[in-house]
C-alpha cells in the first residue's frame, strides 16, 4: 500500500493548500461554508479517491469563493440556474489559482458524464434547457470534453422548438461567465436569462388581429382607398356637376375591361379563373398564417415549461451529485476496508481552563531531562574505538604492537545522527478529568526534553475536540517550550482514540524521517476497541513504532499496545519513560 496516496493523506495535502479545513468521518459529504466532509470511504479505491479528489475541489471552491448569503429568491428554477452559473464561476477560478484543480475537475466531470450523471429527459423543458446550459458551459468554458455529446444533444433538440436566434442570445450571455467575479454577479446573470425567456414568451403571444384573415388585414392598412371623397375633385367641386374627364376615363375603363374579356377568351379561359386564383392565393395565406401561428403557440407553450416547471427537482448541482455517490459508496463500506478517518484540527484556545508553568514542569522531570541528556551524547557518538592514526594512544591495545596491528590509537566516530519523527497523544476525555493536569504536564515534559535531541521532530496532540477533530498543541517544527500554554486543557467528551490515531497517520505519511514513533498518554478505555485495534495495526504495517504511557490506568493500556508503561504520579515518569524511549533514540 502506497501510504502518500492514500485519501486522507491526498485530502490533508490538498486542505492545508487551498487554505481549507478537510474532515474525513462519518457518513456524509458536505461543506458547511468553512470545513469540507468526506465520509469514510474503501481504500484504495481509485474511482472513490477520483469523487474524494473532485468534490474537495469544487467544495474547497465554494468555501473560498462563494457568498452564501447571496438571497437566490424562491423561484426554484431561478436558484437551480444561479447555482450552475456559480458552479461553473468558482471551477474557472479554482483553476487559474491550482493548476492541478482543473484537471481533478475535469476528470470529475467527464467521469459523471460517462456514468449519466447529465442525463436528462426530453419531456421535461426545464431540465433540457438547464441540460443544454451545463453541458456548453462545461464543455466550451471549462474545456470538460465529456460534456460536448450532452450539449450536442440538447441543442439538437432545443433549437427546433425556440429557435437558433434566442437560443444565439443565451449563448453570449453565457459567454461571460467565466470572468464574473462574485456570487451575486452568477445570480444577476441567471435573471438576465430568464428575463430574456419571458420576453420571447411574450412576443410570441397573440395580437388582438392575429385571428383576421389575411385579407382583411391589407384592407385594414390601406382604410380609406376606396372611400368616397378620393373620387372628389382636388377642389372641393360638387360630385353631381358633369365632369368630361370623368366620362371619358369611364370610357375607356369600359374598352379596357371588354379588352381583357376578349383577350381572357382567345387564351381559353373563363372570366371566372382570375377569381379562383385570387382565391387560391388566399387559402395559402391562410394556411401560412394557420401554420405560423401554431408554431409561435407551440413555442410559448414550451417557454411556459422552462419558466414554470411541474418538477421543481434541482439539476446539474455536481457537488450534490458527488456527495450522493460517495456517500452511497461510505454505506457499502465495512470498518475493515474503509480508509483511515482523518479528523482535522482544532485551536487549543478554546479547550484551556487553566495556566500552564513551564518552569515547574521542567522542575518536576528534571531527572528525565538528565537522563535524555545522556541519550543525546549517545546519539552522537559511539564507544571509543582504536585506530591505525590519531593524537592518543589506547593503552589497552599496545600489546597489538609486537603481531604487526597498528590500531593502537583512540578515538570517537561519531555516530549518524537520530532520524526520527515522534508524535505524543494526549488523551483529555471525560474519564481523565482527575488526571488531565498530570497527563498534560507529562506530555509537554516528555515533547520538552525530546525537543533538545538533535534529528528529532516532536508534534503533540489531544483528543477528542469540536466535529471529531484533535486539539494540536505542539506542531511539527515549533517549540513546546513556545507552545507551553496550550498543555493548560480541560478534560471532556469520549476517547475516539481512532480518530487520533488515524489523525496521526496523516502527520507521519508527510514526514520525511526514517523512524516514526506514536506515544499515547491515556488511561486506556477507548470508544471503539474493534476500531482502535485495527488502526493500530495498520499503523504497525507502515512501520511506526508505537507506545503507551498509562496514567492510572490498572494496566488497560496492554489490551492495545506491547510496548506500554503505567505510571500514577509525575516522579515515575523518567524510569517508565526512559525504557520505552532509548531503543527508538539510539
Amino acid at each position: 500500500m502506497n501510504v502518500a496516496s492514500t485519501l486522507p493523506v491526498v485530502a490533508k495535502a490538498m486542505g492545508d493548500k487551498m487554505g481549507v479545513r478537510v474532515v474525513i468521518g462519518g457518513g456524509m459529504a458536505r461543506t458547511d461554508g468553512d470545513t469540507i466532509y468526506l465520509p469514510t470511504l474503501p481504500e484504495n479505491d481509485g474511482e472513490a479517491l477520483l469523487l474524494a479528489r473532485g468534490f474537495l475541489d469544487h467544495e474547497a471552491g465554494h468555501v473560498r469563493m462563494t457568498d452564501f448569503s447571496v438571497d437566490k429568491g424562491a423561484d426554484p428554477l431561478l436558484a437551480n440556474l444561479t447555482n450552475i452559473i456559480e458552479d461553473i464561476r468558482i471551477e474557472k477560478g479554482m483553476g487559474q489559482l491550482y493548476p492541478g484543480c482543473a484537471v481533478n475537475l475535469r476528470n470529475l466531470a467527464n467521469h459523471l458524464a460517462a456514468k449519466g450523471a447529465f442525463d436528462f429527459n426530453p419531456g421535461e423543458p426545464d431540465k433540457l434547457f438547464l441540460g443544454w446550459v451545463v453541458s456548453r458551459c462545461r464543455s466550451r468554458i471549462l474545456r470538460q470534453e465529456g460534456l460536448v455529446p450532452v450539449f450536442e444533444r440538447t441543442n439538437q433538440l432545443l433549437e427546433p422548438v425556440i429557435g437558433p436566434e434566442l437560443l444565439g442570445k443565451v449563448a453570449r450571455l453565457l459567454d461571460g461567465v467565466g470572468e464574473l467575479l462574485s456570487t451575486s454577479d452568477a445570480h444577476a446573470l441567471a435573471r438576465r436569462i430568464l428575463d430574456l425567456l419571458r420576453q420571447e414568451q411574450q412576443q410570441d403571444e397573440p395580437s388582438g388581429k392575429s385571428d383576421e384573415s389575411p385579407s382583411s388585414d391589407r384592407q385594414d392598412q390601406h382604410p380609406a382607398e376606396n372611400s368616397p371623397s378620393d373620387m372628389d375633385g382636388e377642389n372641393g367641386e360638387d360630385a353631381g356637376q358633369p365632369d368630361n374627364r370623368d366620362r371619358s376615363s369611364d370610357g375607356a375603363e369600359t374598352k379596357d375591361r371588354e379588352k381583357d374579356s376578349l383577350s381572357g377568351e382567345r387564351n381559353g379561359s373563363p372570366d371566372g379563373n382570375q377569381e379562383q386564383g385570387n382565391e387560391s392565393v388566399s387559402d395559402a395565406d391562410t394556411e401560412a398564417h394557420s401554420a405560423g401561428a401554431e408554431s409561435r403557440q407551440k413555442r410559448q407553450d414550451f417557454l411556459d415549461q422552462i419558466l414554470n416547471p411541474s418538477n421543481t427537482e434541482e439539476y446539474g448541482n455536481i457537488g450534490e451529485i458527488v456527495a450522493s455517490e460517495l456517500e452511497s459508496r461510505s454505506e457499502a463500506t465495512s470498518q475493515e476496508t474503509s480508509c483511515m478517518v482523518y479528523a482535522g484540527d482544532g485551536d487549543p484556545e478554546d479547550y484551556l481552563d487553566r495556566p500552564v508553568d513551564l518552569h515547574d514542569v521542567r522542575r518536576k522531570t528534571s531527572a528525565l531531562r538528565a537522563r535524555l541528556g545522556c541519550l543525546v551524547q549517545a546519539s552522537r557518538l559511539k564507544r571509543s574505538c582504536a585506530g591505525r592514526s590519531g593524537r592518543r594512544i589506547d593503552h589497552r591495545v599496545l600489546s597489538r604492537l609486537p603481531v604487526g596491528d597498528t590500531r593502537i590509537f583512540r578515538r570517537q566516530e561519531e555516530k549518524t545522527a537520530v532520524n526520527t519523527a515522534v508524535i505524543i497523544l494526549l488523551d483529555r476525555s471525560g474519564s481523565m478529568a482527575k488526571r488531565i493536569a498530570l497527563a498534560a504536564d507529562i506530555t509537554l515534559a516528555v515533547a520538552d526534553a525530546m525537543n533538545t535531541i538533535p534529528g528529532v521532530a516532536v508534534a503533540t496532540a489531544a483528543f477528542p475536540a469540536a466535529g471529531h477533530s484533535v486539539v494540536v498543541m505542539t506542531p511539527f517544527g515549533m517549540s513546546p517550550a513556545r507552545t507551553a500554554r496550550n498543555y493548560g486543557l480541560s478534560a471532556v467528551g469520549g476517547t475516539p482514540l481512532h480518530e487520533a490515531l488515524g489523525w496521526a497517520a496523516v502527520q507521519f505519511a508527510t514526514r520525511q524521517e526514517t523512524r516514526k514513533v506514536l506515544l499515547v498518554v491515556t488511561d486506556g478505555q477507548p470508544n471503539h476497541t474493534t476500531l482502535t485495534r485495527d488502526y493500530l495495526k495498520r499503523l504497525d504495517a507502515q512501520g511506526i513504532e508505537l507506545m503507551a504511557l498509562g496514567i492510572s490506568d490498572g494496566g488497560a493500556c496492554g489490551r492495545f499496545f506491547q510496548n506500554h508503561r503505567t505510571i500514577n504520579d509525575i516522579t515515575g515518569l523518567p524510569n517508565a519513560l526512559f525504557g520505552m524511549l532509548q531503543e527508538a533514540l539510539i
